[in-house]
């Protein structure tokens, strides 16, 4: 990241992902799908059968994440927790 410039959201939210621990990088990363694939918090609490606030509280990782919280929205998202964890990965490796 060069100095001055501006970032985008993704590119700040990738900063955050590739500074953060594992605690904090699933939501912030569950966060930038979300909106990259411009679902509500309302939306995708419908698809997971859960409430708009606990997905709220999980992104801003006010929630424990747990497994099967993660299974679910993953599921939701249709993507693997494989997939998602080689996009973790992919962001976390390309540090600037």
């Amino acid at each position: 990241m060069m100095e001055g410039s501006l970032l985008t959201k993704t590119e700040w939210v990738d900063h955050r992902i590739r500074n953060a621990s594992l605690g904090a990088a699933v939501p912030l990363l569950l966060l930038r799908i979300r909106k990259g694939r411009g679902l509500s918090g309302e939306t995708l609490a419908g698809l997971c059968n859960t409430s708009h606030a606990t997905i709220h509280r999980l992104e801003a990782g006010k929630t424990p994440m747990t497994l099967g919280r993660l299974e679910a929205i993953l599921s939701a998202l249709k993507m693997t927790p494989q997939e998602f964890f080689q996009e973790l990965f992919r962001i976390r490796e390309n540090r600037q």
